[in-house]
C-alpha cells in the first residue's frame, strides 16, 4: 500500500528535526489507521436534508449555549453547511462563529470558547467581507480557529493535556493495529513519551471500565498563549488583533514550547489560548483528513466511528493499578468538552439527545438574523470585552477570584 502525506508544517517540539519527523510519523499513524479502519457511522444516519432538522425542527427547539454576556449565543442555524456542537456537561447546542465567545463552567474551571470555521463551502460567504471572521481569515492556509479564555478555580495536580476523543468505540483490524502500534512507539520515542494515542477498548474483549479512542498531548500543542496577571482584563477573543497577542509557535517554536512546558495552570491570572495547527489536515466541514494526494481527502468517520468528536482538556488521577495506565473516564477531570459535527454529517437524533437533554430552550427571536455573517465591528469587539464584568462577578461571588 503506498500513502502520500500531505506537506502540511504543524510542529510541536523544540527540536526542528525532531518535530518534522514526529508530524511526519503522527500523520502516517493517522493514515494507516484512516485507509485500513472498517467505515464506521452512527446507528441512525441523518439525511443533512432531513426536514426534521431545519430551522424550525428539532435543532431549532434545542437549548443553546449561553454567550459571555449570559444571553442566548445566535439567534439561527444556517442554512449552508457549518459547523456544530455541544457544550457540555451543560448540554447546550453551539455553532461556529458567533458574534461572542460561548461561556463554560465546572468545577475545576470557568472561561470562555470562540469556535471559528471558515464557510469554505459557499463561496460567497468565504471572504473577507463574506462573514464576521473573514478579514481574519483572508490571506491564511488555516481552515479554522478555536480560541479559549481559562480561569482556573483551584489548583490540581498532574499535567493538563489537550485531546480528541471518539464519541464511542469502533472495531478496527489487526493489521491495523498492529501498524498502530508500531508507529505509536516511533512517536513516543521522539516525543519524549508525551503522546499518548489509544483507538479504546474493545467491548468483546474488556470487561469492566473501558477506554474510548483518544489521542492527546501537553498544552504546547496550542499554537498561541496569553497570560493575564490576576486583576487584569483579559484580551477580548473577539479582537481583531487578537493574532499579534502573547506568544505563538510560529514566531519561536523553541521558546514556545519551553514556555508552555514550564506553564504552572493556577488561580488567579487568565489563561488564553489559540489552536488551528492540525486545520489543514482536518477539513471540519468535508468532515475529512487530508492525508492524501492534495484535493483528496479521506472520511473522517473511518477515524472515530461516526460523529461526534469531543475535543477535551483533562488531568489523569493516579491509578490505582500501576499496570494500567489507560485514560479511563474514572480517572478523567474534565477542564473543557466540547463534542463536535459538521451540519454536513451530523449524529443521529439519539446521539444528539444524549449529549443534549430536553430543557427549556428560550430562545430568543429579536436579535437580526444577519448577526452571523455581517463583519466584526469595535461596537461588537466592546460589548465582548465588556461581558467579562458579568463573568468576573459570578466567579467573585464564589469567592474564586481575589
Amino acid at each position: 500500500m503506498v500513502i502520500q502525506v500531505a506537506n502540511i508544517s504543524v510542529g510541536f517540539l523544540d527540536s526542528a528535526s525532531c518535530f518534522h519527523w514526529t508530524c511526519f510519523a503522527v500523520i502516517v499513524l493517522i493514515s494507516v489507521w484512516f485507509h485500513l479502519r472498517p467505515k464506521g457511522g452512527s446507528d441512525e444516519e441523518i439525511d443533512p436534508g432531513d426536514k426534521s432538522l431545519d430551522r424550525i425542527g428539532f435543532l431549532e427547539k434545542l437549548p443553546r449555549a449561553l454567550s459571555d454576556k449570559d444571553e442566548i449565543g445566535f439567534s439561527e442555524i444556517p442554512d449552508y453547511v457549518h459547523m456544530q456542537g455541544a457544550l457540555l456537561p451543560d448540554g447546550r447546542f453551539g455553532i461556529a462563529n458567533p458574534h461572542g465567545p460561548y461561556q463554560f463552567d465546572n468545577e475545576f474551571c470557568w472561561g470562555l470558547i470562540l469556535p471559528l470555521f471558515r464557510p469554505t463551502l459557499n463561496k460567497t460567504l468565504d471572504s473577507a467581507e463574506g462573514w464576521a471572521y473573514g478579514l481574519h481569515f483572508q490571506n491564511r492556509k488555516r481552515l479554522w480557529e478555536i480560541r479559549y479564555e481559562i480561569h482556573i478555580k483551584k489548583p490540581f495536580e498532574g499535567p493538563l493535556l489537550l485531546g480528541l476523543q471518539g464519541h464511542a468505540y469502533t472495531p478496527i483490524t489487526r493489521s491495523t493495529q498492529m501498524m498502530s502500534e508500531v508507529i505509536k512507539a516511533a512517536v513516543m520515542r521522539l516525543m519524549g513519551g508525551t503522546f499518548y494515542y489509544s483507538p479504546g477498548d474493545d467491548p468483546q474483549k474488556v470487561k469492566g471500565e473501558r477506554e474510548l479512542p483518544i489521542c492527546s498531548v501537553p498544552l504546547w500543542a496550542f499554537d498561541q498563549f496569553i497570560e493575564t496577571p490576576d486583576g487584569e482584563r483579559p484580551p477580548s477573543l473577539t479582537h481583531p488583533k487578537f493574532h499579534t497577542m502573547g506568544q505563538t509557535r510560529g514566531n519561536n517554536l523553541r521558546a514556545f514550547v519551553k514556555r508552555m512546558s514550564e506553564l504552572q495552570l493556577r488561580p488567579g491570572p487568565t489563561y488564553t489560548f489559540g489552536f488551528w495547527g492540525i486545520s489543514q489536515l482536518f477539513d471540519a466541514l468535508k468532515w475529512e483528513l487530508q492525508i492524501v494526494a492534495r484535493g483528496a481527502g479521506v472520511d473522517f468517520n473511518r477515524f472515530c466511528g461516526g460523529p461526534p468528536v469531543h475535543q477535551v482538556l483533562y488531568t489523569l488521577d493516579k491509578s490505582e493499578d500501576k499496570n494500567d495506565q489507560r485514560h479511563l473516564e474514572s480517572r478523567k477531570n474534565y477542564f473543557l468538552r466540547f463534542a463536535f459535527w459538521s451540519s454536513q454529517k451530523p449524529p443521529s437524533k439519539k446521539v444528539i439527545r444524549e449529549l443534549i437533554p430536553e430543557q427549556d430552550a428560550h430562545i430568543p427571536r429579536a436579535v437580526s438574523k444577519n448577526l452571523l455573517v455581517q463583519p466584526l465591528t469595535q461596537d461588537v469587539v466592546g460589548a465582548s470585552s465588556a461581558a467579562h464584568c458579568s463573568l468576573k462577578q459570578r466567579s467573585c461571588c464564589f469567592g474564586l477570584t481575589n
